[in-house]
């Protein structure tokens, strides 16, 4: 059920001409049709702050879910696995850089 309930909150929040597909297990991917380097991001805050605000205790007591997301521009050329792992290297290096920001 927490994985139907994330798919909807995802497409709740992507784009109308955006393609949303599950990767696998846990793993979501988004093609973002003819997104600027702007809105890509801007996309990924509301799902973000999608996830964080909906009640997941209706579905479980004390359930909380967040996302990591990472970007990844492809090229022509460019192999589903090849964005894919930029993709992951991006969220990787984002939530480094998130743990040494002094806050």
């Amino acid at each position: 059920r927490v994985l139907k309930t994330i798919a909807a909150v995802l497409a709740s929040q992507v784009r109308e001409n955006d393609l949303l597909a599950r990767w696998a297990g846990d793993e979501f991917v988004i093609l973002f049709a003819d997104a600027s380097e702007f809105e890509a991001p801007q996309v990924c805050d509301r799902i973000r702050a999608a996830v964080s605000s909906f009640d997941w205790e209706s579905i479980a007591p004390g359930l909380r879910m967040s996302v990591s997301i990472g970007l990844s521009e492809a090229s022509p050329g460019d192999s589903a696995e090849a964005i894919a792992a930029q993709a992951v290297v991006a969220k990787v290096s984002k939530a480094h850089a998130d743990q040494l920001r002094v806050a």
